[in-house]
């Protein structure tokens, strides 16, 4: 015959459902449709324990899936949406700033920049997009170290 704490004790552990402040301290977890814990990265079930939740956290599978799901995740978010500028562009922008730190006040590249697109339309120089920032980082990362 079994001891009344047994008998309890399964009573309690079968009754158990998935908190929803577990979410906060594990990111990775839902909740199942039968109420245990599931785990995104692994797509498996967990007990809905806290010490079985931790168990899997620390586990080899869970550790060798998470980076995995977690880089795929990052490289969605983080993948920048920049256009591809033509090496003629570059060239014509770096000649800008340098014309501009040897004849002229840096400021006036605003101007420069907005008259020769302007007129530039159809060619290298209507891809043009050089304002004083850009002319100065230009002049300072580029042109002065070589």
């Amino acid at each position: 015959m079994e001891p009344a704490n047994k008998k309890w004790k399964g009573s309690y552990e079968n009754s158990r459902q998935y908190n929803p402040k577990w979410k906060k301290e594990f990111s990775w977890l839902s909740k199942n449709s039968n109420g245990d814990a599931y785990c995104k990265y692994c797509h498996c079930s967990v007990a809905p324990k806290h010490t079985n939740i931790k168990q899997h956290k620390n586990s080899v599978k869970h550790k060798s899936k998470a980076p995995a799901y977690l880089q795929k995740k990052l490289e969605v978010i983080s993948t920048p949406r920049v256009p591809k500028v033509s090496d003629d562009v570059k060239t014509a922008e770096l000649q800008l700033a340098v014309a501009m730190a040897c004849h002229c006040s840096i400021s006036a590249i605003d101007h420069l920049g907005d008259i020769i697109v302007k007129h530039g339309a159809g060619s290298t120089l209507g891809n043009i997009k050089i304002h004083r920032t850009k002319c100065t980082i230009l002049i300072k990362n580029v042109v002065s170290p070589s």
